[in-house]
């Protein structure tokens, strides 16, 4: 007779069996009416779902908007796929049920002797999804960080292969993710989320309407593609969907008002050209010892300044602020260095003024350095060793730096950089398409884009402005929404500003920082 076990266990066989079948069925079915692909991918999709038993969700994570684009992915049960964008709701969720379909698509497995370009799932107790993080854990951080940048890149371009040279300055903002995998121990994961490319910025005469990017260096634009994505996770969060807020980054925390990042989510860059400024200036180490750089880099060098003076890029040209004068100051658009900028995310947070306002500092844990021709000692000492410790011990709490981990990492390409792409700067930001930039001009190189006649790029100020704007909106803050201005706004976040000044004042020594007082002063 058999055991009350042994029936338990029949049944979750039998019903094991059943679900599998089903699913085999749905599979075979999917492949047979694969003519609707093209005409009605979400009628497909839906039958699909509705014959494995399973709920179909269509999310959206972008709501759209003058630089908004609709960006919406597909929920099958608890299994999400991939994010897909359009310039409509209707285009969006068409675009997403696509892109399951042809995940789904891969993993039917062709009848015996058929011949197929289907991917087929290995043979395996364990699917590959769940084999493929012991793997990735043998491989060190900064080689995972260099092969996920490298690889997003690449999938990018394919389109427009003649960009591929701008690789050579890439700039990526990397999320890692704790999870527990179906081992039961604790493994990583790690996901591009922000990219940007350049190596010059926009150098004419101050524009007022917050619709030219100013500063198009790669580490810049990988930063502002970062802050883009940050206010898509916040229209998840505060989307009033259960799904969305639990596929956010984003949680509550006791003591603020504003929101963090779940725990077991850190943010790592990987930079495959030195920052322009102080960390391509500050010598290499050779045998003198890390705790000799600064006084090495203070030393006058060949050009006559110092190698850890805070440098601008004026006029097409990057020089220590003390040398540049005050004219062009007040009527060129003037931008810091990427290594100065760098440095002031290390206090502040990549998260900038607007944000501080919804969110608390969010830090970079690692950088990681693909560039053969410069050492990481000399990056440390630009990024991190010019703030007096008595800064870090003064400013509130939740501004404390937090300790940055430099890594060398191996190099994603050649530094070398095709004369046709010298002005040209890419960026992007999970779920977005490739956005190719004049940074000459600091606006679109494609005159029909979809963001107007202005072609005005989604990272201008005008575009934070308004991403702004929809977040507060949202969560219903008022007092934030009656801000006129930009500059306005800005100054809201009284305490960021506040540690701003301090950092500012604690440089001195190594030259003024400029402010963009009147560049920040347009309307909404």
């Amino acid at each position: 007779m058999a055991s009350k076990e042994d029936n338990i266990s029949s049944g979750a066989f039998s019903d094991h069996a059943v679900k599998k079948s089903a699913t085999q069925k749905a599979q075979e079915d999917l492949i047979k009416n694969w003519g609707q692909f093209s005409s009605n991918p979400v009628g497909l999709l839906n039958e699909y779902s509705q014959r494995i038993g399973q709920r179909l969700l269509f999310i959206e994570t972008d709501s759209g908007g003058q630089f908004l684009t609709f960006s919406i992915c597909a929920l099958i049960g608890e299994e999400r796929f991939g994010e897909a964008t359009g310039n409509s709701r209707k285009e969006a969720k068409s675009a997403a049920a696509k892109t399951a379909l042809l995940e789904l698509k891969k993993r039917v497995k062709p009848q015996e002797g058929e011949a197929s370009d289907i991917e087929t799932k290995p043979e395996s107790s364990k699917p590959a999804a769940e084999l493929l993080p012991s793997l990735e854990c043998a491989v060190s951080h900064q080689d995972r960080c260099a092969a996920v940048c490298s690889d997003v890149f690449d999938r990018l371009v394919v389109s427009v292969p003649k960009y591929k040279s701008c690789k050579s300055s890439l700039a990526a903002f990397i999320l890692e993710r704790e999870y527990t995998c179906c081992y039961g121990t604790k493994t990583e994961r790690y996901e591009v989320v922000a990219l940007g490319t350049g190596e010059t910025s926009y150098s004419g005469y101050v524009v007022f309407n917050g619709r030219v990017i100013h500063d198009s260096n790669a580490v810049v634009g990988a930063r502002r593609s970062l802050l883009r994505y940050l206010y898509k996770q916040l229209l998840m969060f505060y989307s009033g969907e259960a799904e969305l807020a639990e596929m956010s980054i984003f949680c509550t925390t006791e003591n603020s008002k504003r929101l963090s990042l779940k725990q077991g989510i850190f943010l790592h860059l990987y930079l495959a050209k030195i920052p322009r400024g102080a960390a391509e200036c500050a010598p290499s180490l050779n045998n003198s010892g890390k705790d000799k750089i600064i006084e090495e880099a203070r030393q006058f060098n060949g050009e006559g300044r110092t190698a850890l003076w805070l440098h601008i890029h004026a006029k097409d040209d990057l020089i220590p602020t003390v040398y540049c004068p005050a004219s062009v100051l007040g009527a060129r658009v003037c931008c810091m260095s990427g290594s100065d900028k760098l440095m002031r995310w290390t206090v502040l947070g990549v998260q900038g003024a607007l944000l501080s306002l919804l969110i608390n500092p969010l830090y970079i844990v690692s950088i990681v350095l693909g560039d053969d021709l410069h050492d990481t000692e000399a990056l440390k000492a630009a990024v991190v060793q010019r703030v007096n410790d008595s800064l870090k011990k003064s400013v509130p709490e939740e501004y404390k730096t937090k300790e940055v981990h430099f890594f060398r990492g191996p190099p994603v390409c050649s530094l070398d950089l095709d004369p046709d792409c010298k002005t040209i700067s890419l960026n992007w930001c999970l779920g977005d398409s490739l956005e190719i930039v004049n940074a000459a001009e600091g606006k679109l190189i494609n005159t029909s884009s979809q963001n107007g006649t202005s072609n005005a790029s989604r990272l201008c100020k005008a575009a934070m402005f308004s991403y702004f704007r929809k977040v507060a909106e949202k969560i219903g803050k008022q007092d934030l929404l009656n801000a006129e201005t930009y500059s306005e706004l800005k100054k809201r976040a009284v305490t960021y500003q506040h540690v701003k000044k301090k950092l500012i004042d604690d440089l001195y020594e190594f030259g003024k920082w400029p402010e963009k007082v009147v560049s920040d002063l347009f309307r909404k």
